[in-house]
This record gives C-alpha cells, sequence and structure tokens, in this order.
C-alpha cells in the first residue's frame, strides 16, 4: 500500500508543480494564457483574482502530493 501511496503522491506532486508553473505564467501574461484557450482564443483573459484562485488550487494538489511522499516514505516507529 506504500508503494500505491508514494506513486500516487509523486504523480500529484509533479502534476501540482508542472501545472503551477502555468499559473504562474498565467498570472504574469494573462492575454498569452487566453491565445492558448483554443475554444475562444481571442475572449476576455482570466481576471487577476481568478488565475490567484486557480494557483492557490494547483499549490494545494502539491501539497497533498508531498505530503503523501512524505508519509509514505516514514518508517514506523520501533516498539518496546
Amino acid at each position: 500500500m506504500r508503494i500505491i501511496a508514494r506513486i500516487f503522491g509523486l504523480l500529484l506532486l509533479i502534476g501540482g508543480l508542472v501545472a503551477t508553473g502555468l499559473g504562474l505564467l498565467c498570472i504574469i501574461d494573462p492575454v498569452g494564457c487566453k491565445l492558448a484557450d483554443d475554444g475562444d482564443p481571442f475572449g476576455t483573459p482570466p481576471s487577476p483574482l481568478s488565475s490567484l484562485l486557480i494557483l492557490l488550487v494547483y499549490l494545494g494538489v502539491s501539497g497533498v502530493g508531498a505530503f503523501l511522499v512524505w508519509k509514505s516514505g516514514r518508517k514506523p516507529p520501533a516498539s518496546a
């Protein structure tokens, strides 16, 4: 069970970090971020608050992944 938790945690951590980078890019360049939207490339770019909330969600996903990796890597305390 530990190995599954560690693999899932690593996937969440890596995916969250990549998405965090993209979220930061959307905060820095909202027009470029909107141009990457194939459905509506010339629409209104996302608001800074919306981009910040999305960034916080991505950081939360990374945090959950880091917690799973940390928790699955710990050895249980030795009993006396």
